[in-house]
C-alpha cells in the first residue's frame, strides 16, 4: 500500500457490490482487519461510513471484489490525510450533518441503504 496511488472517492458512483458467489475467496483475517481499521476511522472521518458499511456486509465470506472495494477506501484515505474531524479537549462545538436514504435499492435483499456526510 506504500506505493499505491490515491483515488478521489471512497467508492465509485453507481458501483454495485454483490455477494459474488462465484468469486475467488480471500483471507478472512486480513479482510476483517481492514474492515475493523475502517470502522475505527469512522469516528474522525465520517465520510467513509457508507462505503465501509457496504464492504462490511461481506465480512463473513469475502471475495476478491470485496477486497478491491475495501482497498479503494484505503487508497482514498491515502489522498485525504488532511480531511477529518478533530476533537479538541475542552471545546464545545456544533456538528452539522447531512444524511441521504436510498429506499429499497439493495440488490440482494431490497432493504434500504443510507449514507451520510
Amino acid at each position: 500500500m506504500d506505493n499505491c496511488s490515491s483515488v478521489k472517492v471512497p467508492m465509485d458512483f453507481g458501483y454495485k457490490i454483490s455477494a459474488d458467489p462465484s468469486g475467488e475467496s480471500v483471507d478472512h483475517k486480513s479482510y476483517r482487519g481492514i474492515i475493523g481499521y475502517l470502522m475505527y476511522l469512522t469516528a474522525s472521518q465520517p465520510y467513509i461510513v457508507f462505503a465501509m458499511g457496504v464492504c462490511a456486509r461481506y465480512h463473513a465470506n469475502p471475495k476478491v471484489s470485496h477486497m478491491n472495494s475495501a482497498k479503494q477506501i484505503l487508497w482514498y484515505l491515502k489522498g485525504s490525510k488532511t480531511l477529518g474531524l478533530w476533537y479538541l479537549a475542552g471545546n464545545d462545538f456544533s456538528l452539522q450533518a447531512f444524511t441521504n436514504a436510498d429506499h429499497a435499492k439493495c440488490k440482494l435483499n431490497r432493504k434500504s441503504t443510507s449514507g451520510g456526510w
